[in-house]
């Protein structure tokens, strides 16, 4: 669902770990929307696991009255080399704006993303979208059809937590297809991970 062209706004809620104003109020609301939520992945978004210290940069989609529509940034956290970002790290879509049916709303890859990389294009070399479970393949090749350069989904589980050979450190991976040489992660198998995962 893409939104009317004006009636949205991108706010920067942190830079280089710092909030700005207008960020501690979109934090608010963020807060108060998870604090009423059934969100299984709830706890990520408490201030503590939001870690906005460890991203480039977090924003916000904010609609014509500023109220939060989505949010997200691009986190390296010392995981990775200098220029290795993860986009849409913590994305949190506010439930007024989700949409029902199963159908998912892409406001930070169709609005946060470009923009981001447009802002910080002269700190990013790698760019990485990362989703949990060998099923998230098809949401992955969704999202990269969304994309206006090309995106290629991994073929094996890539690390992404390099302190941890468990399987959760490993998940599905969509990136910029000239940037898969620039970052070699360690890799694993679809068949490997669901065996390590049981």
């Amino acid at each position: 669902m893409l939104l009317d062209r004006g009636s949205y706004q991108i706010v920067n809620m942190a830079s280089e770990g710092v909030v700005t104003e207008r960020g501690r109020h979109l934090l608010a609301q963020l807060l108060e929307a998870m604090s009423t939520s059934d969100d299984k992945r709830k706890k990520n978004y408490s201030v503590e696991q939001l870690k906005l210290e460890q991203h480039l940069t977090y924003d916000a989609l904010v609609d014509g009255q500023g109220n939060l529509i989505t949010c997200s940034g691009l986190f390296n956290g010392g995981r990775y080399p200098a220029g290795v970002y993860r986009a849409n790290n913590r994305v949190f879509v506010h439930p007024k704006y989700r949409v029902a049916h199963g159908k998912y709303p892409f406001y930070a890859t169709d609005y946060l993303l470009p923009w981001q990389r447009a802002q910080y294009r002269d700190r990013i070399k790698t760019l990485f979208i990362s989703r949990e479970h060998p099923k998230s393949v098809g949401f992955l090749q969704k999202l990269a059809q969304r994309m206006d350069e090309p995106w290629v989904v991994s073929e094996h589980m890539v690390q992404v937590i390099p302190t941890s050979e468990e399987a959760p450190a490993y998940q599905c991976v969509v990136m910029l297809k000239d940037d898969w040489g620039s970052w070699s992660p360690k890799t694993m198998t679809f068949e490997h991970w669901l065996e390590k995962s049981t």
